[in-house]
């Protein structure tokens, strides 16, 4: 099997990364910034696999907080998985690293991460580095994407 996650410490996620901020309200103030809205998961699969096409794997971070999952309530979580995703995460859980939530990705992990927000299981945040755009979200399907 292919890797799937490779992880990315923060100060190299810092140097390279220039759309970052921790909380969207200070992402509204610094930057500039539009509103993407999807019609269906489908959509935004597509569209993000587009843009890991143009950024290219050297270009495509994400932030993946599978650290906050707490071993109590896995079980919750795998439940709210659709069954491709289960076996996404039992691979997924074997690559990731607690140092860092920090990852460059296979473009494989696409509609996983996409589908985590969606379906409001788990956030994760995609900074594009070639084009500087992060795209944050799920808000009832709108998606902030914020660009210098």
């Amino acid at each position: 099997m292919e890797k799937l996650l490779y992880p990315i410490n923060e100060e190299i996620f810092k140097k390279n990364v220039k759309i970052r901020f921790d909380n969207i309200n200070e992402g509204f103030e610094r930057f500039n910034h539009e509103i993407l809205e999807i019609k269906n998961e489908n959509e935004l699969i597509q569209y993000i696999e587009n843009l890991y096409d143009e950024n290219g794997f050297d270009n495509f971070y994400v932030d993946l907080y599978l650290n906050r999952i707490d071993k109590n309530n896995e079980n919750q979580f795998i439940d709210m998985l659709c069954e491709e995703d289960k076996s996404t995460y039992e691979n997924v859980k074997k690559e990731y690293d607690n140092s860092t939530v920090y990852y460059k990705i296979d473009k494989s992990l696409i509609p996983f991460i996409t589908r985590l927000s969606t379906r409001e299981v788990l956030f994760t945040t995609i900074y594009l580095t070639k084009n500087n755009k992060t795209i944050w979200g799920n808000y009832d399907m709108k998606f902030p994407i914020f660009y210098e």
